[in-house]
């Protein structure tokens, strides 16, 4: 299973002490099950933040290892609970500052100019915006194609540009409220060019988005 993962090495600058394996593609849908996806799926999957934590406890539970979430959501609140550190050997959504530092295509040190492939790069990732009747049934449904998928340096696809994601919000290791994680554009300079720059959000109840799985590593 770990051929659909890349490995990322720990880093000071982020404050992740720890290596940890990323997906290289989100979560995908085949004969109405959840899967973690491939280069020759054609089609990924948007899902809401219970389908993508329960996911992510089976996955855990069908390896032999102990869930990252237990399931007590407080409807009223809107709020889970991660029942394990960051560290613990368990399948999970990934944290904002593990997505961010996979997302840059970093591993100790830069692998590739991040910006010059955003540049070069400039679509959208996952469909937002059909402009064909095939299009606007495949956005309906909450799918994307694969090869709207832009690759990183370090060989994980979909980060890039507009990319927006689940994960798991971290302080101290507490209940949180559930979040998503993505891009926003900012101006650099006067000459108008555009940077990007990793924000959490607050999703719209039962809001479909894209997730991808993170597996720490063993010590």
């Amino acid at each position: 299973m770990l051929d659909l993962f890349v490995i990322v090495r720990s880093c000071d600058k982020y404050n992740l002490p720890y290596d940890f394996y990323i997906s290289k593609y989100p979560v995908v849908v085949s004969n109405n099950e959840l899967r973690i996806g491939t280069s020759n799926d054609t089609h990924l999957y948007r899902t809401t933040w219970e389908a993508a934590i329960n996911f992510c406890n089976n996955l855990s539970k069908n390896n032999n290892l102990s869930v990252a979430y237990n399931n007590n959501i407080n409807e009223s609140e809107d709020e889970f609970i991660l029942s394990s550190t960051p560290t613990q050997q368990s399948f999970r959504l990934p944290t904002p500052r593990e997505w961010e530092y996979a997302a840059h295509g970093w591993s100790n040190a830069k692998t590739g100019d991040y910006f010059s492939i955003q540049k070069k790069h400039f679509k959208i990732p996952f469909l937002d915006y059909p402009t064909s009747e095939e299009q606007q049934v495949l956005f309906e449904q909450g799918y994307s194609t694969v090869d709207q998928l832009i690759e990183n340096p370090i060989g994980i696809h979909g980060m890039l540009v507009y990319a927006r994601e689940w994960c798991t919000p971290i302080e101290k290791y507490k209940t949180e409220k559930r979040q998503g994680i993505k891009w926003e554009e900012y101006y650099t300079n006067y000459d108008n060019d555009i940077g990007y720059q990793t924000v959490t959000f607050k999703p719209q109840d039962q809001e479909n988005i894209p997730f991808r799985v993170v597996l720490p590593c063993q010590k």
